[in-house]
């Protein structure tokens, strides 16, 4: 993603690469793009995450996190 952009707008389109030359990875649903929470029921707390570096890389899109992992540290 290009430094100049400072967030990720509304409605970013469901596939590997976004308009300005940002990759997504695979999310839990193992689909590109933001799925939404689904509880079954009750109330649920949740953790949003996003991993970003602070460098161009060649690494290419769809990864998992756990794929990304083995190639950064991820916390």
């Amino acid at each position: 993603m290009p430094p100049e952009d400072a967030e990720l707008k509304e409605g970013q389109p469901e596939s590997a690469e976004l308009p300005n030359g940002a990759r997504q990875g695979i999310n839990g649903f193992e689909e590109f793009g933001y799925g939404g929470p689904q509880p079954p029921s009750g109330t649920h707390r949740y953790f949003f995450h996003l991993y970003a570096l602070d460098t161009n890389s060649d690494l290419p899109a769809g990864l998992t996190r756990k794929e990304l992992g083995g190639v950064f540290h991820v916390m």
